[in-house]
């Protein structure tokens, strides 16, 4: 059966497993197949990768961001404010349900260079 397979790494996956300082250098809101979701470029020790997070996966990162939680419990930030500011987390190349391996963040902690300024 004749198939085609994009191996290129669509979303540029390309941090190794581990645990780093991250400095924010991008982020920009995309529409992947009619879903929200944020592409962070991040710069970490002398190199820059990319990674694709949906909504529920930064949860814990938003508020280390300075993000402000507003009433109806979601989160209230400017992806333009948190370019130069600075997190930790592990990086691991979990497999999807459909069989994908992806970039994950999690373990989402302030980094030693953070900056706590709200927007």
């Amino acid at each position: 059966m004749r198939e085609e397979t994009d191996v290129s790494g669509m979303f540029n996956d390309d941090i190794p497993d581990g645990t780093y300082d991250f400095e924010i250098a991008k982020v920009v809101r995309k529409e992947v197949q009619g879903k929200k979701a944020y592409e962070w470029t991040l710069e970490y020790g002398s190199q820059v990768g990319k990674v694709l997070t949906w909504p529920n996966q930064i949860a814990a990162l938003l508020p280390i961001l300075g993000a402000v939680k507003q009433p109806d419990g979601k989160y209230s930030w400017d992806t333009d404010l948190v370019e130069g500011k600075t997190f930790k987390a592990t990086v691991t190349h979990p497999t999807t349900k459909k069989g994908k391996v992806v970039c994950a963040l999690g373990d989402f902690k302030a980094s030693e260079k953070a900056e706590s300024t709200p927007f």
